[in-house]
């Protein structure tokens, strides 16, 4: 799993997203303001230009958006797109956002970081 982050990290396709803090539920668990908790997301055209990282505010077309429609198989698409469901307004909702995008990588952090190391030092990798 660690190899095909890092290689879809590289790729400039997909990027890494910081949610500040654990988000609260009630009854399970306390909201942490200091922890930062890293998810991969589609990257947007202006995005594939700084691999790895998500430096601007998310924005503008996806790297997978093409006039047909999105070119990832349905089952590669992330949970987000997956469950995009058409509003009143021709605008499109989720029941699934940044939360809980956030609360379902929260236990795969150590499997992001060494991605991300391996994205960053190669070298070091590479022995």
């Amino acid at each position: 799993m660690t190899a095909s982050l890092r290689e879809a990290l590289s790729s400039g396709n997909w990027v890494l997203e910081e949610h500040l803090g654990i988000p609260y539920e009630p009854g399970t668990t306390s909201p942490d303001p200091a922890l930062v908790i890293r998810y991969p997301r589609p990257a947007t055209l202006q995005e594939r230009q700084h691999p790895g990282f998500s430096p601007l505010p998310e924005s503008g077309p996806c790297v997978f958006l093409a006039e047909s429609g999105c070119q990832l198989p349905f089952e590669q698409r992330p949970r987000l797109c997956r469950e995009l469901v058409p509003d009143i307004c021709f605008e499109c909702e989720s029941p699934w956002g940044r939360r809980e995008a956030a609360l379902a990588w929260l236990p795969w952090q150590g499997t992001l970081s060494a991605a991300l190391d391996r994205l960053l030092n190669p070298a070091r990798t590479a022995r």
